[in-house]
């Protein structure tokens, strides 16, 4: 009898363990068509918005304020119905969230257009697969790999603005103060991070919610602080290194994803 119920609890554990990989997979999924339909939309309308007629581009860009304020009344409603309305079905609770995501997207891109013409578009549909991965990065693996994915790709593009911006006429004191700001970022970061290895992953003691899994390998977080803060340094001091920092950058969130990977394995 004991031997039938100890292999009862691990059938029944391995059909947990693969419903939960399934239901993980299936997010990761929506998440990818979610960011291609965003993709294919930002596509479509940024090549109407700029290779439209001329009407067609005046009457888009002077909606863009109305569609700001539109989406960002979604997003209130959206999180009001989600605190107020929680004890609700599950289907509509999805139905609130999507108010609040729509209507962020639509609030988030109207106002990147109208203020960042005419690269805006363009910018946009970079950003949103980036965010796409990120997002699955954050599904699939664990949630330090995750924050040093997110620090190692902020690092790559804050010093690719520097290879961009430092030297120029209009440019250079923005991207030295934005990447001065970076720098100070990372610093408070590190030291947070310390904060929460004294904690065993927590914000402070007592607290049951986990920033960071117990065994967490806070050595690889600092490897990529460090390096992050190094290659946004000689950056902002050496605009010549900049091509070969973003090398290094690249190839570390590389080399981090091998090592990740394999830890699931």
């Amino acid at each position: 009898m004991a031997k039938q119920s100890n292999y009862h609890n691990k059938k029944q554990q391995k059909l947990t363990r693969e419903q939960r990989d399934n239901q993980v997979l299936g997010q990761v999924f929506r998440l990818f068509l979610l960011g291609i339909v965003a993709e294919c939309f930002l596509f479509f309308f940024n090549n109407l918005y700029l290779n439209g007629t001329g009407q067609t581009l005046v009457t888009i860009y002077h909606s863009l304020p109305y569609a700001c304020a539109v989406g960002l009344v979604a997003v209130v409603v959206g999180i009001v119905l989600l605190l107020k309305k929680r004890e609700v079905r599950p289907l509509v609770r999805k139905v609130y969230g999507w108010i609040t995501g729509v209507g962020a997207f639509v609030a988030i891109c109207s106002l990147v257009l109208y203020l960042v013409y005419p690269n805006g578009g363009t910018y946009l549909c970079v950003l949103v697969p980036i965010l796409t991965v990120l997002g699955m990065v954050y599904l699939l693996f664990q949630r330090e790999f995750f924050l040093i994915a997110v620090i190692l790709s902020g690092a790559l593009f804050t010093v690719w603005v520097c290879r961009k911006g430092v030297g120029t006429v209009n440019w250079n004191g923005k991207a030295l103060v934005g990447a001065g700001l970076v720098l100070v970022g990372l610093v408070v970061l590190t030291a947070l991070t310390a904060k929460i290895q004294k904690q065993d992953g927590r914000w402070m003691a007592g607290v049951k919610v986990r920033l960071l899994p117990a065994d967490c390998d806070y050595r690889m977080l600092y490897i990529a602080y460090a390096l992050s803060f190094v290659a946004i340094l000689l950056a902002m001091v050496v605009v010549s290194t900049t091509y070969y920092s973003m090398w290094v950058l690249g190839v570390a969130l590389f080399a981090f994803a091998v090592y990740y990977t394999t830890k699931l394995m």
